[in-house]
């Protein structure tokens, strides 16, 4: 009886993930999205993918963790907003739930890079920071593109801001607010973040 469950439970995953990839796919279709994603990608949260840019997905990446916190069913937000604008995952890179991504212009996340339980990623202001500006023209304000390089680990409920790039082999402790670059190899922590230290190689 328990192997029936096991085997019941595994393939009530492989249909929802299979839905969940299905589901991403029309919901790049209906925002004009372009979507592409390597073989070997896997599902375990809806994946919202939206507006009017590119979103690419490396070769098996994945995307939602059952076993991590979430709220809802735990939804990834991919958004593209501009019509150059461009989300770029590299291959092998693991998502936990409920995390946002959203790019004005480009947001890159190399190889094998982690990312923890509602983490935000954005390159633009969304809005003018002088206040009449925000009342006269209530533009997007600034935007600058995110390279985060291969094999950080991006801690939960972290918050990286636009203009930002974070080296290979990096760690971005919980709850830290980066607003400027590091190299790599380094672990940062706080709002704003601050280098703690460097991994000795």
């Amino acid at each position: 009886m328990f192997l029936v469950l096991r085997l019941l439970r595994a393939a009530w995953r492989r249909l929802l993930g299979a839905l969940f990839r299905m589901a991403a796919s029309l919901s790049a279709g209906m925002e004009a999205a372009k979507l592409t994603m390597e073989p070997g990608v896997s599902f375990a949260v809806p994946v919202r993918v939206d507006g009017q840019g590119s979103v690419h997905i490396g070769k098996s990446c994945r995307l939602g963790f059952r076993l991590a916190p979430r709220y809802g069913w735990g939804t990834i937000l991919l958004q593209s907003r501009e019509p150059d604008a461009v989300i770029s995952i590299g291959d092998n890179a693991a998502f936990s739930n409920n995390i946002t991504i959203i790019a004005r212009s480009r947001i890159e996340l190399g190889e094998h890079c982690l990312v923890g339980d509602r983490v935000t990623i954005v390159d633009a202001d969304f809005h003018e920071i002088d206040p009449d500006a925000r009342l006269s023209r209530g533009g997007p304000g600034a935007s600058a593109p995110v390279c985060i390089g291969g094999n950080c680990w991006i801690g939960s409920e972290a918050m990286i801001l636009k203009g930002v790039s974070i080296g290979a082999g990096s760690i971005v402790a919980p709850k830290s607010v980066v607003t400027r670059s590091f190299p790599p190899r380094s672990i940062v922590g706080g709002n704003p973040a601050q280098l703690l230290r460097v991994i000795a190689s």
